[in-house]
């Protein structure tokens, strides 16, 4: 170190020896003898209208500087410490805060419209209440004029959740820097059920399923589970209705149970659980047959005659069947509930044919059972459904039995005058197949069983011997 050199640099007067320090000043505008932090300079000497320290809060107010007399309830930090009006401290101010009842307090209210009130604080001029969605802990404020809000006040408020709320208060024209106690209130989660169709039938696919409305929803998601080939689909409406039309066409059966319970959307998109459900069966497939007038032994003149069926609304096709007891079967597909005898290949012996008739629906890939066996007769006269006979010149008919019906295991049949001719028996579902057909001679009759193989349902049977053609319908449980 040489003579008259030190080991630093701060001094900003090297011909003055009582000013060697460069210093930093902080200004002080409201002249109360603290400064500004955030307003400074660096200095040999003291500035005017700058002092060596940086306490003052509010460099506006003269009134305002640590040391202060902390004025109540005017929302200002008037001595400088970080706490506003003292609270919680010696000879502090008590806050001017509101709160919800205690009953309030860990409810779920009804409603998203439900109103919500805080206590009523004597001098309040206005209520800021703060709420905290505790999912996301988003943190709204929504000021009043009254003592309560409205989930709906709220922007972006959702069902089945749980907010915070604490309450503040406007007083003597100042917002309060205090909050109440916080307290916890949940928004509904609402559900909905059908309104009064369950274990009902409805008309037709088309018809309205309905559901109870519900307030502030905007979509309604139907689970629908086709309980037949348990096959589930969901359809979304902004109505509170849906109905069975609008399921994948696949889906679209008759005579089935549908289970159907409702979710709604939630206000963020989301969906609530599902209320509880119930069942929905839709009708049993249309069916049709020969009208009345052309059922029973209808003679049939030539092939080109029209034969009509019954109308069915909404059909597509018609699926005719034409058949004997000597074996011919076919089958036309129409557009129209008619047809001719023309349109079946092959069709050559006259007498008594059967008919029957199913139909397909829109929507559905299959045609439908067929119902009602008429007859026809073709190029001839008509038979009689009873056989008669000469019996000490006496006529009578002949009478017959299917036993028992509805059956577990197996049918018979019985009957009180045959004659010697073999007895033809022909069974088919309700689709129309034949399921069996069993010849035997009339003193058989009475021995032989039928049905055993046969699995739950309902058939057709027609019974012929000779000129004698009885139809049965008959049940397996």
């Amino acid at each position: 170190q040489p003579a008259g050199y030190v080991a630093n640099n701060s001094d900003c007067n090297d011909n003055n020896p009582s000013v060697n320090i460069l210093t930093t000043y902080y200004q002080d505008i409201d002249g109360d003898g603290y400064g500004n932090p955030n307003s400074s300079q660096l200095s040999c000497s003291q500035p005017i209208g700058y002092v060596n320290n940086n306490l003052d809060c509010n460099d506006i107010k003269s009134t305002i500087h640590p040391g202060a007399v902390d004025v109540c309830y005017d929302g200002i930090d008037n001595d400088c410490n970080g706490n506003i009006d003292n609270v919680g401290l010696p000879g502090g101010c008590p806050p001017k805060v509101a709160n919800l009842p205690t009953a309030t307090c860990g409810s779920i209210v009804n409603a998203l419209n439900t109103v919500v009130s805080a206590a009523w604080v004597t001098g309040a001029q206005a209520y800021r209440f703060r709420i905290t969605n505790m999912s996301t802990t988003t943190v709204q404020t929504l000021d009043s004029q009254t003592i309560s809000f409205q989930f709906t006040n709220l922007p972006g408020v959702t069902f089945g959740t749980q907010y915070q709320v604490e309450v503040a208060i406007k007083f003597a024209g100042v917002w309060q820097g205090f909050y109440g106690n916080p307290c916890f209130v949940s928004t509904p989660s609402p559900t909905t059920v059908l309104t009064n169709q369950c274990n009902t039938t409805v008309t037709s696919f088309n018809q309205y399923i309905n559901v109870n409305y519900v307030a502030n929803i905007s979509n309604y998601r139907f689970e629908v589970t086709n309980q037949l080939n348990n096959q589930v689909q969901y359809v979304y409406s902004s109505l509170n209705k849906f109905s069975l039309s609008q399921l994948l066409p696949s889906n679209q059966t008759y005579s089935t149970n549908y289970f159907i319970r409702v979710a709604l959307r939630n206000t963020d998109g989301t969906y609530l659980p599902e209320g509880s459900g119930c069942i929905v069966k839709t009708p049993a497939h249309p069916t049709t047959q020969l009208i009345a007038t052309q059922c029973n032994n209808y003679n049939v003149t030539s092939t080109s005659q029209l034969i009509s069926a019954d109308i069915v609304s909404g059909a597509i096709n018609y699926r005719f069947r034409l058949f004997n007891s000597t074996g011919y079967d076919s089958t036309f597909n129409s557009a129209t509930n008619r047809f001719t005898l023309g349109n079946f290949p092959g069709l050559t012996t006259t007498g008594t044919y059967y008919v029957q008739v199913s139909v397909k629906m829109p929507n559905q890939s299959e045609f439908g059972p067929f119902s009602q066996t008429c007859t026809i007769v073709k190029g001839g006269i008509a038979t009689t459904t009873n056989f008669v006979s000469e019996n000490n010149s006496k006529q009578q008919s002949i009478l017959i039995s299917v036993y028992p019906n509805p059956f577990n295991d197996n049918f018979y049949i019985k009957s009180d005058l045959l004659s010697d001719e073999r007895i033809s028996i022909y069974v088919y579902d309700l689709m129309g197949r034949l399921i069996e057909n069993k010849q035997f001679n009339s003193t058989e009759l009475e021995s032989i069983t039928i049905g055993s193989s046969y699995p739950s349902g309902v058939y057709s049977m027609i019974f012929n011997q000779g000129d004698v053609t009885k139809t049965f319908r008959i049940i397996k449980r």
